[in-house]
């Protein structure tokens, strides 16, 4: 054993604290470019616009520039870390140094700018194609990227990106309160939400509340509503390898 072991109880949340909890759905919207992904923020209410907080990476937001809700503009890889450790919460598990530490978090809480984000519950994020862009020219100019004789190593840099790409989703993942939706660039055409698995085209797609059809009309607000209001569980079946394949 190398250090210390940590003496902190892990608190346990009893069954009825658990169920009282109010959770966020998270979303994830895809689609070809100008299908209509940005603009389904037409189909929440206005207090739930008055909640969200949109990141607009793409610049793309004027297909929504007469709906009252905020945003941010991140322009660099760190900006969208710092967004995500603000309002995703520290991580107690990594260390001072890392990003998304609990020092990393209380010193970006000094900003009161980024103090005022953590008072939206819903989060957009416009869009995890733009996201990863500046997260891969990120990756590109980082001493890891480089060999020892100062050429690029196109492994370490996919390497690199894979693993920020992915805390950084893990990080907005674990925003437990808040509702987050991410749309991404897929160019396939629907005009529909596509939200069980498997399915006969073969989108990635999974509820996890049990709660959606397979198919669900493309109102974002409407979706949202029936991810978090009162509701029962469609009954749990156990699909066979052979229906598995038949769909």
């Amino acid at each position: 054993m190398s250090g210390p072991m940590s003496t902190k109880t892990l608190k346990i949340i009893s069954a009825d604290d658990r169920l009282a909890e109010k959770g966020g759905p998270k979303l994830l919207l895809i689609g070809p470019s100008g299908v209509g992904k940005t603009s389904t923020l037409h189909t929440l209410s206005a207090k739930l616009l008055a909640s969200t907080l949109a990141f607009d990476i793409e610049a793309g937001l004027i297909a929504v520039s007469d709906l009252q809700f905020a945003s941010v503009r991140p322009r660099t890889w760190d900006d969208c870390r710092n967004l995500a450790c603000v309002l995703g919460g520290p991580n107690p598990a990594l260390p001072a140094t890392a990003t998304y530490s609990e020092a990393h978090f209380n010193e970006l809480m000094k900003d009161d700018e980024l103090a005022r984000l953590t008072s939206y519950t819903t989060l957009f994020i416009d869009s995890l194609t733009g996201a990863g862009r500046l997260c891969f020219t990120w990756a590109e100019q980082q001493p890891e990227a480089f060999t020892d004789r100062g050429r690029k190593d196109l492994r370490a840099v996919y390497g690199l990106h894979a693993r920020s790409m992915t805390g950084w989703l893990n990080q907005l993942q674990h925003a437990r309160e808040r509702t987050v939706i991410f749309t991404a660039v897929l160019e396939k055409n629907t005009r529909a939400f596509v939200c069980t698995n498997p399915n006969q085209w073969g989108y990635p797609a999974k509820d996890r509340s049990g709660r959606l059809e397979q198919i669900e009309p493309p109102n974002l607000g409407a979706l949202i509503e029936k991810l978090t209001g009162p509701g029962q569980r469609k009954p749990f079946t156990v699909v066979s390898p052979e229906q598995h394949a038949q769909n």
